[in-house]
Parts: structure tokens; sequence; C-alpha cells
């Protein structure tokens, strides 16, 4: 139940949510691996990802490319139980599954606000150290959800390779003016949830980007992929079903918070949000869609909301930061 001297764990931000006593029940999620530099399975996963890409040999020991695609070429630790120490005490989590990853929901008591910082339990004579967090978030309050690539991080999601470029090979780009907007919103007191099918394997250089170009700190949901899929490298780009799903766990967590969801036209953001904001319309209080074709968004991709909960920007500036939500809708 330790983590063993050639396995790493990487543990994804999470949150807390009311236990109703006081306490809080801490949602932790994250990744089990060997990160061995050489193996057969290795060799071939890069082959596959190359040849997906289209790269020259040189463009294999590029930095850039390195550092996106060393989490899709390690060994995935499957069926692997880890206990991790919070507030004094440990905790058991359930096995991990195929891809290495596991998740677990943990008490905290009370008299604990913010952040709160987790690890993994290691061996005595192990001096690494693998820590997790998660934010305590209250039952009501404003919550953002927010797309990442062509929201916040110009992808150009409507054409693969592009997309693959983008990912793999260049330099992100923060969309111009919305961290501006996000910050904004987050020093009126609003916590944010990004939301994306990047892969889980994409985390540490889209954190680390997002931090860096000055958008607030948040929640991770990705999506779970794996190279054994036949599809894999289609799969990459597609994500309408896992972004439902984890929006909708947010939703469920946190029943009496409002939420905004921001995100973007490319694909199916309108379709995706406006029958969440349907389902759930005392929670989503405002959709905020960027139009990425310059074209305009129909109206009826919102699948019949009303216009007066969903709006469409071209520019972060048209965003009104003063008023990022609408009062409950009965």
């Amino acid at each position: 139940m330790v983590v063993d001297a050639d396995e790493e764990v990487l543990f994804f931000p999470t949150y807390g949510r009311p236990d109703g006593g006081g306490g809080w029940h801490v949602h932790v999620r994250g990744w089990v691996y060997d990160p061995r530099e050489d193996s057969r399975s290795r060799r071939l996963l890069l082959g596959m990802l190359s040849h997906a890409l289209g790269l020259a040999p040189e463009q294999l020991e590029s930095a850039t490319f390195r550092e996106r695609a060393w989490a899709f070429l390690v060994d995935n630790e499957r069926g692997k139980r880890l206990a991790v120490r919070l507030g004094g005490a440990e905790f058991v989590l359930e096995q991990s599954g195929a891809g290495g990853h596991f998740e677990g929901t943990i008490p905290l008591g009370a008299g604990v606000a913010g952040w709160v910082a987790f690890e993994a339990v290691t061996a005595l004579d192990d001096g690494r150290r693998f820590a997790g967090r998660a934010r305590l978030l209250d039952g009501d309050g404003l919550s953002v959800i927010s797309d990442i690539d062509d929201t916040v991080k110009v992808t150009e999601v409507g054409d693969r390779r592009t997309v693959l470029a983008n990912t793999f090979l260049r330099e992100f780009r923060a969309v111009p003016g919305m961290a501006d907007v996000y910050r904004r919103w987050s020093e009126a007191g609003a916590a944010f949830h990004y939301v994306s099918g990047s892969p889980w394997q994409l985390y540490r250089p889209l954190s680390a980007f997002l931090s860096s170009s000055g958008f607030p700190d948040g929640t991770y949901h990705l999506k779970t992929f794996r190279w054994r899929d036949p599809s894999a490298v289609k799969h990459l780009s597609q994500h309408e079903e896992a972004k439902r799903s984890a929006i909708t766990a947010l939703l469920e967590a946190f029943p009496s918070r409002r939420f905004v969801l921001v995100g973007d036209s490319g694909e199916q953001d309108p379709e995706i949000y406006g029958r969440l904001a349907r389902e759930y319309p005392r929670q989503v209080t405002r959709v905020l869609i960027r139009d990425v074709s310059g074209s305009g968004v129909a109206a009826d991709r919102f699948g019949g909301l009303s216009p007066g909960v969903w709006s469409v920007f071209h520019e972060p500036g048209e965003i009104d930061v003063r008023s990022p939500v609408l009062p409950f809708r009965e």
C-alpha cells in the first residue's frame, strides 16, 4: 500500500465538498506509473505517436515534443492500492485501473478552508514525496467551468493534424484577454474547474501553461486515454461524452452552487452546455461561448435554451466581467 521504489505518483488538483456535519468529503484522484526510460513497449508507442504526427526523426528529439510525449510512454501500474495521508490520518484507496488511474473520497474534519494538501504514503526509507491538493468549496457560491482548447488556449480543433501539431510540437498560446477576465472573476470569489477533452497525460504541460499565462488556480477534469484503444489517435480529439460526464459530476456534487459554463463554438460546447443548462436550470446560470469561426453561432445549437442565459463573444473584452452570472432561474 506504499509507493514502490520503481513507481511514481501524480495527483491531480481536485475538490472537497461539505459532509453536512461541519467536515468535508475530499475527492482524491491520481495516477501511478513506472517512468522507466527504456522499454520495448515505450519504443513501440513512440513509433506510433511519431507516425501519427508524421514527424521527422529530428523532431522526436525536440524539447517540446519530449515534454509533451513522455506521459504517453510510461508503464501504467494497474491493480495498485495506495494509501494517502491527510489531516494526520491514513486512508487506503481502491485499486488503480487499467490506465494506472485511481480515485476515492476521504473524510476531513472541520476547521480547515481553502486548499488542503495530502500525500501518498511511501516507505520509511523512501525520501520521495508525492503531494496532492484539493480545494474545499462551500455548498453555495460561484464556480466557473471552463473548457481549455480554443476557449483559453489556441488549439484549432477543427483540423486533426493541426491539433496534434499544436499539442505536441508547438508552444502553447493563450487566447488574448481570457486570463484577465478569469482573474477578475476569481478576485470576486469564483472557483474554477478546467474541464477538457485533452487526456490526463497532458496535465503537467497544460497546468504549467495556464499558471504561467496568469489563469486562476483550479481543479482539473480531463479525459482518460489509453494507446491500447484501436482508435487511440482519433480519440485524442473526441471528447464530448467525457466532458459532459465531468461537468455533470460537478453539478451533482454541489447542488446549491451557481455555475457559469465557458466554452467555444469549434466542437460541441453549445450543444453540451445547452443541454446541461436545461437539465440543471437552478445551477447553470450562464453559458458563454467564444465564436472561433467569426461567422456567428446559430441559436438552435443551444437546443431551445433561452437567449437570456447564453451569449456569444468574439473577443474576451466583450464579456461583462462585472456580472458573471445571472440570477437563479425559476
